[in-house]
This record gives structure tokens, C-alpha cells and sequence, in this order.
């Protein structure tokens, strides 16, 4: 039952995948590993300079220097005129409203009078 035909002196198929399938799957995992490994020095590195360079920080650590907020604010002037102009329709329809049910109502109670 091993991987050898002791007939021939050959290795059985299944036998002979199994080699050529780990002869390129453990140096692909060894090199992954050596990579990961540089990686993970690299960052620690670059992350040792970071602390460092907060520690000299010559502002607030809550604020950044070159910060800039993304909200920003326009006020159209002619907004402004528009909408008073406008506030000053409605009022008008306002009290044209009122007085239109004024009347109304007054001529209901005349009629209901009469």
C-alpha cells in the first residue's frame, strides 16, 4: 500500500501527484511566509517613526494642522431677497384668505338671520 509499484521499481500515480503538487505548493507557502514576515517589519517600523513623530507634535494630537472641513457653506444673496419677498406674498394671501372667510361667514350669518 505505498506509494511505490514494487513490480516495477515505479511510483503509483496518485503517489506521483500528491509529490509534484506539495513540490510546489510548500516553496509557494515558505515564500509567502518570508513576505509576510518583511511586511509585518516593515509596518512596525513605519509605525515606531509615526509614534515618534506624534510625540515631537508641536499641536493638539485631536487637531491636525492641514485639517480642512469638508462642509463648506455659500448663502446665495438673492436667496435672501427672494425669500422675504416671498414671506411677504404669502402673507399678503394670508390676510386675503382671512378676509374672504370673513366675509363668508358673515354673509352666512345674515342669510341664516333672515
Amino acid at each position: 500500500s505505498s506509494g511505490i509499484n514494487a513490480e516495477y521499481g515505479e511510483m503509483k500515480p496518485a503517489a506521483l501527484a500528491s509529490v509534484i503538487v506539495a513540490a510546489l505548493l510548500l516553496p509557494a507557502l515558505l515564500a509567502l511566509g518570508i513576505w509576510k514576515l518583511y511586511t509585518r517589519h516593515l509596518d512596525n517600523m513605519e509605525y515606531m517613526k509615526f509614534e515618534e513623530n506624534q510625540k515631537k507634535a508641536q499641536w493638539k494630537t485631536t487637531e491636525s494642522p492641514i485639517y480642512q472641513s469638508a462642509v463648506t457653506s455659500y448663502q446665495n444673496p438673492t436667496y435672501r431677497q427672494l425669500k422675504s419677498s416671498n414671506s411677504m406674498r404669502r402673507g399678503n394671501s394670508l390676510r386675503r384668505n382671512l378676509a374672504l372667510l370673513g366675509r363668508k361667514a358673515s354673509t352666512k350669518e345674515n342669510a341664516g338671520n333672515a
